[in-house]
Formats: C-alpha cells, sequence, structure tokens
C-alpha cells in the first residue's frame, strides 16, 4: 500500500513538471519570436495527432460517437480558449505571477459548481475562495499597475475561468462518454479553431530546432495527463490534488534562470496564501465528502 501510494505520488509530481515545462516552453518560444498562434496551434496537434491514433487503433471509429456531442464541444472550445488567453498572458507576465491566478482555478471550479452541478458550499469554504483572491491580490499589486499593464491579467483570469468550465464540462462528459471517447475530443477544437490563424503566420524562416520544440513540446501534455490519470487510478484524489502546487518550485527556478525575473518577496508571500487556503479549501471538501 504504502508503495503504490508513493509511486502516485512520484507519477503526480512528475506530470505537474512536465505541465510546467510545457508552459515554460510556450513562453520561451515567444522570447524566440515564433508568433503566438502558432506556438498554441502546434499545443493542440501533436497530442490530438497521438492520442487519436492510439484510441481509434485500440477502440475503432467508435470511439468518435459521443452520447454527449454539445458537451464534448464545450470543453474542447473551454480548453482551446485557456490555452490562447495563457499563451497571450505569458508573453507579457512572469511564470510566477500567472501560475498564482491558475491555483485559483480550484476555487472558480467549485464557485460554478453550484449553478452547473448543484454542488453548495459552504460558507468557510466561500471565505477560502476570499482568502485566495486576497493571496492574488499581493501577487499582481493592482495598486502599483498602469491602464497599460493591467490588460494581460484579462487574459490570465481569462484562462483561469475558461479552465474551470472545461474541468466541470469533463466532469459531465464523464457521465455519458468512455474516458476515450472525451480524449479525442479533447484537443480537437483547439486544432481546428487556430489552424487559420497558425498557418498565416508561420515563420517562413524557421530554424529547424524551433520546429523540433514545437512538434514535440505539445506531446509533454499528453505524457503529463498519462501520468495524472494513472496515478488518481490507483491514489486518492485528496492526496493527488495538492500536489499541483508543487509547481511553484519549478516556476520560480524557470522564472529565475530562463527569464532572469526571480519574484520579489511579496509574490512568494501572495503565493503562500494562495496555497494555504487552496489546501484548507481542499481539506474542508474532502472532510465534506467524506
Amino acid at each position: 500500500m504504502a508503495q503504490t501510494l508513493g509511486l502516485g505520488i512520484v507519477m503526480g509530481c512528475a506530470a505537474v513538471f512536465l505541465l510546467t515545462t510545457m508552459d515554460t516552453g510556450a513562453k520561451w518560444l515567444g522570447t524566440m519570436g515564433v508568433p503566438t498562434f502558432v506556438v498554441v496551434w502546434m499545443r493542440f496537434v501533436s497530442p490530438q495527432i497521438a492520442v487519436s491514433a492510439l484510441f481509434t487503433y485500440s477502440d475503432g471509429w467508435a470511439v468518435w460517437r459521443s452520447k454527449a456531442p454539445w458537451l464534448q464541444v464545450g470543453r474542447s472550445v473551454s480548453l482551446a480558449t485557456a490555452t490562447a488567453c495563457l499563451f497571450i498572458a505569458l508573453r507579457y507576465l512572469s511564470m510566477t505571477t500567472n501560475v498564482a491566478i491558475i491555483y485559483l482555478i480550484p476555487f472558480f471550479v467549485a464557485a460554478l459548481a453550484y449553478p452547473l452541478l448543484g454542488e453548495r458550499l459552504k460558507l468557510v469554504q466561500w471565505l477560502c475562495i476570499l482568502g485566495g483572491l486576497s493571496g492574488v491580490a499581493l501577487v499582481i499589486e493592482p495598486w502599483t499597475l498602469s491602464d497599460s499593464l493591467s490588460w494581460p491579467f484579462i487574459f490570465s483570469f481569462g484562462m483561469a475561468i475558461c479552465t474551470a468550465f472545461y474541468q466541470l464540462f469533463s466532469r459531465m462528459a464523464a457521465r455519458y462518454d468512455s474516458l476515450a471517447t472525451s480524449q479525442v475530443y479533447t484537443t480537437l477544437a483547439g486544432c481546428l479553431i487556430f489552424a487559420p490563424l497558425a498557418l498565416t503566420q508561420w515563420p517562413a524562416d524557421l530554424d529547424w530546432y524551433l520546429l523540433l520544440v514545437l512538434a514535440t513540446y505539445g506531446l509533454l501534455g499528453g505524457i503529463a495527463h498519462w501520468f495524472m490519470t494513472s496515478a488518481l487510478s490507483f491514489t486518492p484524489a485528496s492526496i493527488i490534488s495538492p500536489l499541483f502546487y508543487s509547481n511553484i518550485l519549478w516556476v520560480v527556478a524557470y522564472d529565475a534562470l530562463l527569464f532572469a525575473k526571480p519574484p520579489n518577496l511579496l509574490t512568494l508571500v501572495g503565493c503562500c496564501v494562495v496555497i494555504a487556503f487552496g489546501l484548507l479549501f481542499f481539506h474542508l471538501r474532502n472532510k465534506t465528502v467524506a
């Protein structure tokens, strides 16, 4: 039992590391002059080809038959929108600032679960959400922002809200479709929506090593999701979910080493505040479920 639990924790942490590395790769490609929508499109194309080939080969064409097509469209479009918002925000904001806003996703999921799924929150859980927002306020320091610097945060918050919708639509779709069916539709909208924008912006003189990064970095997301799905299959979600907060270690390291933007003390304090309220929120939710 202890060995299985340890393996689940290792796989969960590895998934978080790979996802953080993928987002860092997107920001690095932006600094190298690769257009945003080229990066966004390749983020979807690589896993779509791999996942579609795998599940079509193993399950046949029946894997594409959804009993809830509008839910699949909703979750796929939500993920595409969230990814585009994230990559735009990463052009202008540090990794650490973005990750503090990403930490709000579980709170947004919980808040939206009431109108969509009828799941009610207790007062103390709403207070945790407000506490998480206060931590993000410390990171953003809105009192210091000028109009020219405030607009990227719209995309960052848009990313968090769209990701929350994606997670909720995924939970709803799981009532009707298999995991394999949901997987083949996950990145399909991104492939279709961003193809015209990416192909018209595609650089004529793209260096071979940048093309190699573009072709492979999207696969990190697929590997990460496989790690996370496998870990959740034999490890309680109450243990795996909080592991997401371990990405602050990688984010701070990447910001300092690759982009020469080490976080200031107030940013780190704000991240710790969000993590603290997030862990309390997870504890209260698991206690309520139990």
